[in-house]
């Protein structure tokens, strides 16, 4: 049986990338707001601080924390190291969502955000699209770890249903490099009932590589969009 790890564990220390991406994990669940995680000068883990989503309990969002930290850092941190409060909703940072999405284009779909939610049996992803004031969401899953690329891929197809008369089916989601650079490929099977082909988007990873694959995703699709 593993032991919980403790600030005393040599195997709780973790590089700079993996500190960043560790917060860039649990701010992709749909029941986290904020995550922050302390890491002293030796670079070991110190306590990892979450602010809960105010529709969701608490102890829902620490188990589906403590299985992100396990299953995608092998972390098993003590119950005294992850610090998850519950969050009141916040007027201002409402009221600054609200004016941006009056500002999107009405004639081209944008990328608004892509959440992931542990199950039992997996990852449930949904993405939500934004047209102007329309919001479009879509999911997929659950899916297992090795497949959560392709559930965005499939929640961004789903989401643009209404959007598109063809059937599109996954083929391809990856990560590939290039010029120095991790670009997300989606490439996309299309029927229109009569013949078949395929169709390939690409995007660059700027921080997230689910948000990249997503936007590759409409990229690959872009075409086919229908007003």
């Amino acid at each position: 049986m593993r032991e919980p790890l403790s600030p005393r564990t040599p195997s709780t220390t973790v590089g700079a990338r993996s500190h960043a991406r560790i917060e860039e994990e649990l701010t992709r669940l749909d029941g986290v707001v904020t995550a922050s995680v302390e890491r002293s000068d030796d670079g070991r883990l110190g306590t990892v601080h979450v602010r809960a989503n105010p529709d969701w309990p608490v102890e829902t969002v620490r188990r589906d924390v403590e299985a992100v930290l396990l299953q995608r850092f092998s972390l098993q941190i003590s119950n005294d190291l992850l610090d998850v409060v519950g969050a009141a909703p916040d007027p201002a940072e409402r009221s600054q969502e609200d004016e941006m999405s009056t500002s999107v284009d009405t004639h081209r779909l944008v990328l608004d955000t892509v959440h992931l939610a542990l199950r039992a049996h997996g990852t449930s992803v949904g993405v939500d699209l934004l047209a102007g004031d329309e919001r479009l969401r879509g999911t997929a899953g659950p899916v297992p770890a090795t497949g959560v690329l392709s559930g965005v891929v499939d929640a961004t197809i789903d989401a643009l249903g209404k959007r598109i008369r063809e059937q599109l089916t996954t083929v391809v989601a990856d990560v590939v490099e290039a010029g120095g650079d991790q670009i997300a490929i989606a490439t996309l099977s299309v029927s229109d009932g009569r013949s078949r082909h395929r169709l390939t988007g690409s995007a660059i990873v700027r921080g997230n590589v689910e948000d990249a694959m997503a936007r590759a995703t409409l990229d690959a699709t872009n075409r086919l969009v229908s007003d």
